[in-house]
Formats: C-alpha cells, sequence, structure tokens
C-alpha cells in the first residue's frame, strides 16, 4: 500500500531536480511527469514519493491535488487504496451490486452526449476492458478510469472522493471535453486519466 505520509525532504528541491530512482514503475514515472508538467502547464502542484517499487498515489481530490494538499499532512484518516481498472475487469464478483449493476448500460450510470454518445452501447463491466471497448469509442480510456474510480469511492478504498464528485468529473467531460478543477485550471481527456490512474495502486 502506498504511504503518502512519507515525504522524503523534496519540499527544498529545485523542480524537476530529483533523479528517476531506479525501479520506479511505468505509472510511478507517469505520475512524476503529471506532477513535473502541471506546475508549468496546468496550475498541478503536486509532491509525490518517489519510493522504488511502491506506487506514490495522490490522496485528495482534484482540487485538493492542486495545492498539494494531502489528506495525510492534515492528519485525517481517508482510504487511499484504489485498483485499477484491470483489477475491476477481472474481479467482477467484488462489484458493488455484482452483475445487476455490470451488466447495466454504461450510460445509465455516466450519461452520455452527442461526444461520448458511442459508449451507450457498452455495459460498464465493457467500459473496464480494453478488448470490448476500442480507442475510438472511449479516447484516452476516459470512461474506463471513471468507472474504476466509482466503484475505488463505492467499495470504500478510496474515501477522499464523493461519488457525486467522480459524476461531476463525467458530466463535465461528456459536456466538454475537458473537467475544470481549480479556477483557471483546465484538464483535458489525458489529464483526467492521469489524475485518476494517480489515485490508483
Amino acid at each position: 500500500m502506498a504511504n503518502t505520509e512519507q515525504q522524503q525532504g523534496t519540499a527544498g528541491a529545485a523542480p524537476g531536480s530529483e533523479q528517476v530512482a531506479a525501479g520506479l514503475s511505468a505509472k510511478g514515472a507517469s505520475r512524476r511527469r503529471f506532477a513535473r508538467a502541471g506546475a508549468g502547464a496546468s496550475g498541478v502542484i503536486l509532491t509525490l514519493t518517489s519510493q522504488p517499487g511502491m506506487a506514490s498515489l495522490v490522496c485528495a481530490s482534484p482540487s485538493g491535488s492542486l495545492s498539494g494538499t494531502y489528506a495525510s499532512h492534515h492528519n485525517i484518516s481517508e482510504r487511499c487504496n484504489g485498483v485499477s481498472p484491470g483489477y475491476w475487469k477481472t474481479h467482477h464478483e467484488e462489484w458493488p451490486g455484482g452483475t445487476t449493476f455490470g451488466n447495466s448500460l454504461f450510460k445509465s450510470t455516466f450519461p452520455c452526449t452527442s461526444s461520448t454518445a458511442k459508449l451507450k452501447v457498452y455495459s460498464c463491466f465493457d467500459v473496464v476492458d480494453p478488448d470490448k471497448v476500442t480507442n475510438g469509442d472511449d479516447p484516452n480510456n476516459v470512461a474506463m478510469h471513471i468507472m474504476a474510480t466509482l466503484l475505488n469511492v463505492r467499495t470504500a478504498r478510496i474515501t477522499f472522493l464523493t461519488e457525486l464528485q467522480v459524476k461531476a468529473i463525467w458530466h463535465a467531460y461528456a459536456a466538454t471535453g475537458t473537467y475544470t478543477p481549480s479556477a483557471g485550471v483546465t484538464w483535458n481527456g489525458a489529464q483526467i486519466v492521469t489524475y485518476l490512474t494517480s489515485t490508483m495502486g
């Protein structure tokens, strides 16, 4: 389990000065790039732990991630154990609502607009399975990751987000192709996925 409480003196380091630790996973490297690029490109300022072999989770809501406000900094007990879409793809028995929910249409939980209309035919089970949804139907895999995040919230694997917040991210993305986590900051689909992925181990 990632531990966001183990900050290792990165506050005084110049941006981009830390070296990539040997053994850092691709996901960890992606999170680090998100943190670095965000300050210049989208206003995202994150301090992520960089321990080899351990995931660096962002245990904060989108607006909290912008200010670097982690639950652990305030001694708030939050669950930060999100799992990936791949996990949900292979663990249908753990879905809240079981097969009734899993077999329901994605659009019944996450309404689809003209820009996301291709997703209307897929079930909730389908959207976390890249073999069933082509990239053209789910650019950047936003639906895949939003569904996994909802499942993580509903199973209390993460408690720093609410179901309403997860749905708000989707509603904004479906309507505009972007999400605004804070005034003056706009995330495109790829940036939304980077944030959502960063909440998963």
